[in-house]
C-alpha cells in the first residue's frame, strides 16, 4: 500500500535507491530510520535451515541459576553448543508475558 504522504516511497526516494518503512499509529507517521548492521551475511537455503525454536527464559536459566532466566547474555554464552548440534537459525518464542505464562 502506498501512503499519500509517504516520503520513503516517493519518486525521488525510489530513484535515489532509498528504502524506508512508514507506519501510521494513532494518526501519526512513524518513519523507521534505523540502519541495520551485520545483515549482509547470506542465509542458508531454505532446505538447509536447521531452526531451533527458543524460549529465552527456558534456554538461558535453570534450577542452578534462576537469576539467569530470561537474559540474552546467557543465551549468547550457549550459542556454540547450538552450532555444535548443527543449528544455523534461531526462532525466538514470545518475549513478553502472555496469558497462561505467569
Amino acid at each position: 500500500m502506498i501512503l499519500p504522504y509517504d516520503n520513503a516511497s516517493s519518486n525521488q526516494a525510489r530513484t535515489q535507491g532509498e528504502n524506508g518503512l512508514v507506519r501510521i499509529k494513532d494518526g501519526d507517521r512513524i518513519v523507521d530510520t534505523y540502519v541495520w548492521q551485520h545483515d549482509d551475511k547470506p542465509l542458508p537455503a531454505d532446505r538447509e535451515l536447521v531452526i531451533y525454536e527458543m524460549h529465552v527464559a527456558d534456554f538461558s536459566g535453570g534450577e542452578a541459576d534462576p537469576l539467569a532466566r530470561g537474559q540474552y547474555k546467557h543465551v549468547v554464552e550457549k550459542l556454540d553448543y547450538l552450532v555444535e548440534l548443527g543449528i544455523n537459525a534461531i526462532e525466538l518464542m514470545p518475549v513478553k508475558e502472555y496469558p497462561g505464562d505467569y
